[in-house]
């Protein structure tokens, strides 16, 4: 069920990524076919079989994860339809996915957060899926997968698929000090470890093989999409990249990143460094799209856009102030931040702050 959910997500890839619509119709009845021969075949709408989560250290857990791929198919189908203006379809699919989410819950989740075997896998797969919305009990989720990681002396133990998911899900979560800790270990199981050993290519295993497994395998390779979305910060907002966030998450014991993607809209840059008490962030967004800049907010924070505080800068479209983030929209154009932590704390309490503060 894994593999074969690569028919339907790449479509969806492709739509994110370009924003066309045209592969999601051609394709429809053939999902359609796929979807339903899925439904017919399920057992009261879970999977028992399959190979799981490829290449994972512990046990894996096959129902569990059969069936949230089963779950994937159905509500991307749902999705597809939404999106083509199919709403009967649309409808109609969406009421079974939530069928197969609260079978899900019923059949491999415990109250503690405990999900299956407790596995990163298991535990990954669950937060990525989002199939626990009720915020306390997804903390209790959270606090196992903590658990999971901790046992594992912060090494990954996920094969091809949750080893993805668990960038996706700490990105989410923001806890890119988790993500940092992982993906720096130079010990097995881990990159750092394929690099001591002398890989120039990523292995298809975490250990090393002679000959049983490939030594140059894009399975891992999931990792440079954290470069990208979590430590560069770059994520499209709307599909084809006409709305964009640039939000990067700065993991103590690193001081700076620097890196560009050439999107369908065009070169989209970011670079970060940390000097001192202050945080500088380069940005350059292609022509005819908008950016949502996500920059770090602590007690008695300024930020300036070249040499400018932001409330008088008229390159900044609008701001707004979330949670430990100062959020500026901007349209095209290369754009120079700085955020400074300065002792303000005789102007005014902290706890009132608003973006005229900044």
């Amino acid at each position: 069920l894994g593999w074969q959910l690569a028919y339907p997500y790449l479509i969806k890839q492709l739509y994110n990524f370009y924003g066309n619509t045209s592969i999601i119709c051609d394709h429809f009845g053939n999902l359609k076919k796929q979807v339903d021969f899925l439904i017919d075949m399920a057992h009261d709408d879970l999977y028992f079989a399959g190979l799981s989560d490829h290449e994972a250290l512990d046990d894996r857990p096959i129902a569990l994860t059969s069936s949230l791929f089963y779950y994937h198919h159905v509500k991307l189908f749902a999705e597809f339809a939404g999106i083509l203006n199919e709403k009967e379809a649309e409808k109609e699919y969406t009421r079974k996915s939530e069928s197969i989410r609260q079978k899900i819950i019923q059949h491999f989740f415990n109250k503690d957060g405990q999900v299956d075997n407790a596995t990163q896998t298991a535990q990954v797969f669950a937060l990525w899926y989002q199939i626990i919305q009720d915020n306390k009990a997804r903390d209790n989720l959270i606090n196992k997968l903590e658990e999971s990681f901790a046992k594992q002396g912060w090494h990954i133990s996920t094969g091809i698929f949750g080893t993805k998911m668990l960038f996706d899900v700490l990105r989410d979560l923001e806890k890119e000090e988790w993500a940092y800790e992982i993906a720096n270990q130079p010990t097995f199981p881990g990159w750092g470890h394929m690099l001591g050993q002398g890989a120039t290519t990523l292995w298809e295993t975490w250990a090393y093989s002679d000959n049983m497994y490939s030594q140059n395998h894009p399975m891992f390779g999931s990792i440079n999409e954290w470069f990208y979305r979590s430590i560069l910060g770059i994520n499209a907002v709307d599909p084809g990249f006409k709305k964009i966030m640039i939000k990067p998450q700065v993991p103590e014991g690193l001081s700076w990143a620097s890196g560009h993607y050439n999107s369908i809209q065009g070169r989209i840059g970011s670079t970060w460094k940390i000097d001192e008490d202050r945080f500088y962030l380069d940005v350059e967004i292609p022509a005819n799209t908008v950016a949502e800049i996500w920059l770090p907010k602590n007690k008695g924070t300024i930020v300036y856009e070249s040499g400018l505080k932001i409330n008088d800068s008229k390159r900044i479209l609008n701001k707004r102030v979330e949670t430990n983030y100062i959020v500026a929209q901007v349209g095209s154009g290369k754009y120079n931040f700085q955020v400074s932590h300065e002792n303000l704390m005789n102007r005014f309490n902290p706890k009132e702050l608003s973006i005229s503060d900044y």
